[in-house]
């Protein structure tokens, strides 16, 4: 009986190893894949020239912050009143930058909000190669309202996203650090990035 158990036990820790490195070699398929060409898309993600000289024009504030693996992400803090309490973040669609959020801003402003243009990480001017698909960036936001509320405690937070930035903004607002926002508007969303992936990979391969 001792030996089967201990056979059960070796064989389940084989097949788990296995599994793991199989499942390790698809992520790693599905991260690095060039999503542009297979969803074809124009690659403007590292093209950040209007916003820069937007910031130097307008006196915007250029800000970062660390995400919890030391990525340094970057984006452009936009104070609309000095009393006012309540900020969006603007999150970009994949292969863009937050460039692609200026035309957003101005309703937000309208309604009194400061504007915080974030670059999800593997864009625009923050560190890394590509997109983690909500793997790293859901705490890369908690980085961002964190860094929101260090500079007024009162500070009420609101996410809108484009496209990726979409889908960001409701894995964000779906976990443990969502219940803080004070709302989600989550403008052209995928319904399930696997099952898109899958299928684009399986085109691209036939």
């Amino acid at each position: 009986m001792k030996r089967l158990f201990l056979f059960l036990f070796c064989l389940a820790v084989i097949l788990g190893g296995i599994g793991f490195y199989i499942g390790n070699m698809a992520y790693e398929e599905f991260t690095n894949a060039p999503w542009d060409q297979l969803l074809g898309i124009e690659n403007h993600s590292r093209d950040v020239s209007t916003v820069r000289q937007w910031e130097k024009e307008r006196g915007w504030e250029p800000v970062r912050v660390n995400g919890q693996d030391g990525t340094i992400l970057r984006g452009t803090y936009i104070e609309n009143r000095h009393d006012s309490h309540k900020t969006v973040i603007l999150i970009h669609g994949l292969y863009q930058n937050r460039s692609m959020c200026l035309p957003y801003m101005e309703v937000y402003r309208r309604m009194g909000y400061n504007i915080l243009l974030i670059d999800l990480r593997g864009h625009g001017e923050s560190e890394g190669e590509h997109t983690e698909w909500g793997m790293r960036e859901i705490d890369d936001l908690a980085m961002w309202c964190q860094w929101l509320r260090n500079r007024d405690e009162q500070m009420h937070i609101g996410l809108h996203g484009v496209s990726l930035g979409a889908a960001m903004s409701l894995l964000y607002a779906g976990s443990e650090y969502g219940k803080d926002l004070s709302f989600v508007v989550a403008d052209s969303s995928y319904g399930n990035v696997i099952d898109m992936g899958r299928d684009k990979l399986w085109q691209a391969s036939g």
